[in-house]
């Protein structure tokens, strides 16, 4: 139980902090900074993916394997939550950011169908 206690604040404190501390560096709002850094949480089925590849092949032992495989469940059912609870702690003045390509500015191309698009 230790060991998965270990490997759990490891992957959290890795993903979350580095990711943050990235985004921060790249001048990134810390509210926008902490959402990146909690969605870096929900890569789990990439991560039993390779578990699963690391137990194939001999690199992972069954008990590793285990506390890996709950490691990556448990960092991905949390994400929801914690987006949730940075949504809640938004200020009204706040207000969410808007979704790319949602501003007034024309689009190159808007209005006419792509090349793929046509039937011919």
């Amino acid at each position: 139980m230790l060991e998965l206690a270990l490997i759990l604040v490891t992957a959290v404190v890795g993903k979350t902090g580095g990711t943050y501390a990235a985004a921060r560096l790249g001048r990134l709002p810390a509210r926008s900074a902490a959402v990146l850094a909690t969605l870096m949480n929900t890569r789990g089925l990439t991560e039993l993916v390779m578990l699963s590849v690391g137990l194939r092949s001999g690199l992972l032992d069954q008990d590793l394997y285990s506390i890996m495989v709950v490691m990556a469940l448990v960092t991905t059912a949390m994400t929801g939550p914690l987006l949730t609870l940075l949504e809640r702690r938004r200020p009204a003045s706040d207000p969410a950011p808007e979704p790319a390509g949602s501003d007034d500015r024309p689009v190159a191309g808007a209005g006419r169908p792509a090349p793929s698009d046509t039937f011919d």
